[in-house]
């Protein structure tokens, strides 16, 4: 058994699994208009989301939070089956009232 190479790690009689990766959609890149700043002066200044998996007994499962960055509540957020900016787009129709300062 060898100890650097993952591939390797179990019984001898095992075969390793291959990695199968997803590409996902493919579309341009958006562009980087927080340029990893996430942080907001008063609320309702940036709204950032993303897609997370997450695997259950049932498959998997993706979330798609939006997250205000003057606080780090969320605003909004979507639930599915499959990893898509469909996922994502659903936070756009789902948006409250702006917030006010506390």
């Amino acid at each position: 058994m060898n100890d650097h190479h993952p591939a390797a790690v179990g019984r001898s009689n095992e075969q390793a699994t291959p990695i199968r990766f997803h590409l996902g959609e493919i579309s341009p890149a958006p562009d980087n208009l927080l340029n990893r700043d996430f942080s907001a002066g008063a609320p309702n200044e940036k709204w950032p989301t993303d897609i997370s998996e997450f695997r259950i007994p049932a498959g998997k499962v993706y979330l798609s939070p939006m997250i205000d960055c003057f606080d780090g509540m969320a605003v909004s957020g979507s639930i599915g089956m499959r990893s898509s900016a469909e996922c994502a787009d659903q936070d756009l129709t789902r948006l409250p009232q702006p917030r006010s300062a506390p």
